[in-house]
């Protein structure tokens, strides 16, 4: 609904290729509402509301259940503490030494999107703080803000820095989405049957 606020716990597991699987939790603990992608389509359920949906896995099918708009593979980035980038032609580097930041700005070919993103260079950290896209128009179009960072290893051993806060917003939309990380598990083997999930056959949404 839009204007509404929810805070709930989210189980998510995803892999590269628009495979995703959203488990948003009711205050008992019980599932209120699945959303998976397979890489293709998208399958959802709101078991409060007794009804589903489905069709192509796109933005629109994440903003379903998280209320803001994201691409399957996008929400991912955000997830290891990464950005989207926008298809750039432009780019440019500049070094803030004051705040110790390194500035990325981005431009597509035709002027339209532009894309700012700040990396921490403390100790070569390269931790993405915040990443801002405009549009032509002026107006923000998203902006992903990052919250203390900490060193943490995947399954493979490989040692990354990951955020425990993300902030998400879309300011045109009015939406926004605030996570706190409590658990993550990289790069580990996942069931890819897990992404396929059969519809109950209720109303549509």
């Amino acid at each position: 609904v839009k204007g509404e606020r929810i805070k709930t716990t989210v189980y998510v597991m995803g892999t590269k290729g628009a495979r995703v699987r959203f488990n948003a939790l009711d205050p008992t603990g019980s599932v209120a509402a699945d959303l998976s992608c397979d890489g293709s389509n998208f399958a959802f359920v709101d078991f409060n509301r007794n009804c589903e949906l489905s069709g192509p896995c796109t933005k629109s099918a994440i903003a379903q259940l998280l209320r803001v708009s994201l691409e399957p593979d996008d929400f991912l980035m955000l997830a290891v503490g990464s950005s989207p980038i926008i298809p750039y032609d432009k780019a440019s580097v500049t070094w803030n030494s004051k705040s110790a930041q390194e500035v990325i700005e981005l431009v597509t070919e035709d002027g339209s999107l532009r894309q700012q993103i700040v990396l921490d260079g403390r100790e070569q950290r390269w931790d993405v703080l915040s990443s801002t896209v405009w549009g032509h128009d002026g107006e923000v179009e998203w902006k992903l803000s990052n919250k203390e960072f900490s060193l943490q290893k995947s399954e493979d051993g490989v040692e990354m820095r990951l955020p425990a806060k993300t902030r998400f917003e879309q300011p045109k939309e009015k939406a926004d989405l605030s996570i706190r990380w409590d658990e993550r598990t990289v790069n580990t083997e996942l069931d890819q049957s897990k992404f396929i999930m059969e519809l109950p056959g209720v109303p549509a949404c």
